[in-house]
């Protein structure tokens, strides 16, 4: 089955709507320290320079620098997801948080088990197609498309930014 014909597929069952950004969307980074996000510095690194490109898009958007500032929160995450054994969801909550924007690596790994775990939490998950990475193309690329069809609206950066933009001009009206 071909990519067109699986998107027809999966269109025709129910699959692949999209979600949307809600009102209160946040940010987050999901391994992008040096190990993670660096070859040279650990084995299992990738090469993700493109990305974090696209990510820093994301954050002058948002914050002014890329390092966290007062106040944002900081994860040691233990498990895959950013979810898994830690505060990210009470804190999310508590902020009335209703979007993550989910960005970093894997896209196959870490990546998609915060977007599982997100869409479960009743979050609605975005991921930004150029600020995501993984060590094989073709888990990348097979994972986008299944992320897409199933768990979030896998987005061009461009989008993201726009939409991050009606966000804020709208809470700026309110």
């Amino acid at each position: 089955m071909d990519v067109r014909a699986a998107e027809e597929y999966y269109r025709r069952i129910g699959f692949s709507r999209r979600i949307g950004l809600g009102e209160r969307p946040a940010l987050l980074i999901v391994d992008c320290n040096h190990g993670c996000a660096d070859p040279t510095v650990s084995p299992i690194g990738i090469a993700m320079e493109a990305e974090i490109g696209h990510i820093r898009r994301l954050l002058d958007e948002i914050v002014p620098a890329l390092a966290p500032r007062p106040g944002e929160l900081v994860l040691e995450k233990r498990f895959a997801s950013a979810f898994c054994g830690t505060s990210l969801h009470a804190y999310l909550t508590a902020r009335a948080v209703d979007t993550v924007i989910v960005t970093g690596n894997s896209t196959s790994g870490c990546v998609r088990a915060t977007v599982v775990d997100a869409i479960s939490a009743g979050f609605r998950p975005i991921v930004p197609r150029q600020c995501v990475a993984d060590r094989v193309p073709l888990s990348h690329v097979v994972n986008l498309f299944d992320m897409d069809s199933k768990y979030a609206d896998v987005m061009d950066v461009e989008e993201v930014i726009a939409a991050l933009e009606r966000v804020a001009a709208a809470g700026d009206e309110r």
